[in-house]
């Protein structure tokens, strides 16, 4: 479902899920300031889970420490197009009953073992603002679930709460995506894979040219086998005491 971008998809889900106040989310400590504010703009709390240092994205391991009576949901961030690692999750989400909802803004054509990120969870929320990897003209978000309950609420919260026109059900909002971006998006979409092939390429010869600087002085994401991700972006984190001139 097309949405107006990638903040109002999460925050679209999160109400259709009847999310809101007195609710808690886990959420990554180390994300775009986005994750949380679809949370907050609902009055739920963001309850933040440190990184792991070597993905930089939320530690499985510290999750079940966060859950309290108030937790309703975890929402791992694929952060700079690598794939959340999710076994760990998956059985703490059956265990406590709680919904995952992804935030794949930075994820599109990212795969996690047999799955691609945007169906590892209950629902997921897309940005294709025109820096991402598959990009509009300008804001432009998508919400991806298998759940029909909730893409029936998300298209009339959508629409000014509404399933026919001047007749509103509930409070919604105006998060439309726009026929133009619809259109780019069709036909880039048919790319996505060769330009994320493209970036792995490039991420490769900056590891394997740059390794020993690299180690001696930076640390990069780990990139796992079961895990290609699409590199939205090649973060790097400066050792401490290492000048980089």
């Amino acid at each position: 479902m097309g949405v107006g971008n990638g903040l109002e998809a999460l925050q679209l889900i999160l109400m259709g899920y009847g999310i809101g106040a007195g609710d808690e989310v886990i959420v990554p400590a180390n994300t775009y300031i986005a994750s949380w504010l679809s949370i907050s703009y609902i009055g739920a709390t963001p309850v933040p889970v440190e990184p792991d240092p070597a993905t930089y994205n939320i530690d499985p391991r510290l999750i079940e420490a966060a859950i309290t009576p108030h937790t309703r949901a975890i929402m791992p961030v694929h952060l700079y197009g690598q794939p959340v690692e999710m076994e760990t999750i998956w059985s703490i989400a059956e265990q406590h009953g709680l919904r995952i909802i992804e935030d794949a803004a930075q994820a599109h054509g990212a795969w996690y073992r047999d799955r691609m990120a945007g169906n590892l969870g209950d629902a997921a929320g897309f940005s294709f603002y025109p820096t991402k990897n598959l990009g509009a003209f300008g804001d432009a978000g998508a919400v991806i679930t298998n759940d029909a309950e909730l893409a029936d609420k998300v298209r009339v919260l959508r629409n000014y709460g509404s399933r026919e026109k001047y007749y509103s059900e509930v409070k919604g909002h105006n998060s439309r995506l726009d026929p133009i971006q619809a259109g780019l998006l069709r036909v880039t979409l048919e790319y996505l894979d060769e330009w994320n092939q493209r970036r792995r390429d490039i991420a490769d010869r900056y590891l394997e040219n740059c390794a020993s600087f690299l180690a001696s002085a930076c640390r990069t994401p780990l990139q796992m086998l079961f895990q290609p991700g699409i590199y939205s972006s090649f973060p790097i984190k400066k050792e401490t005491g290492y000048r980089l001139t």
